[in-house]
């Protein structure tokens, strides 16, 4: 009876291993196919959170809630964590920050686009983050030309 017991566990650790492992190498989405919640511009969206973080969070952070933004770059630059990131030029205190998942397919090739290139990116707030620099960050991105 104990062997029995003992092989079911083993099983069951085995299984959850194997979940655990697909679900670590698992390709993540970007959000090049979902239907955007909100169209804003970078500069309204970084205006909401300088004017009010808690009601512009509870508005726009969330997994669920797509947003396509239009801007113009400021700069971009690979970062220690091999993402892309795109700045977007606002006329507040806080840019917004687009990154992009890193050997992603279906990002839009954030590398090809410049400096001052009118854009649409699509993906996810991450809210306002950085107290001495702060910055709206926009997570899991994918890039086009307006």
């Amino acid at each position: 009876m104990k062997k029995i017991i003992l092989l079911v566990v083993l099983i069951l650790i085995l299984i959850a291993g194997g979940i655990g492992l697909y679900m670590w190498n698992k390709p993540k989405t970007t959000a090049k196919d979902v239907e955007p919640t909100f169209i804003i511009t970078a500069d309204s969206l970084a205006s909401a959170f300088m004017k009010n973080d808690s009601i512009a969070s509870k508005k726009y952070v969330n997994d669920k809630v797509a947003l396509e933004i239009s801007g113009v770059i400021d700069s971009i630059f690979i970062n220690e964590g091999n993402e892309h990131v795109i700045i977007l030029k606002t006329n507040q205190e806080a840019p917004v920050s687009c990154y992009f998942i890193p050997n992603q397919a279906d990002n839009g090739n954030p590398s090809s686009f410049t400096k001052n290139t009118e854009v649409y990116i699509k993906g996810f707030c991450g809210g306002l983050n950085g107290d001495l620099f702060p910055e709206v960050q926009m997570t899991k991105c994918y890039i086009r030309k307006k």
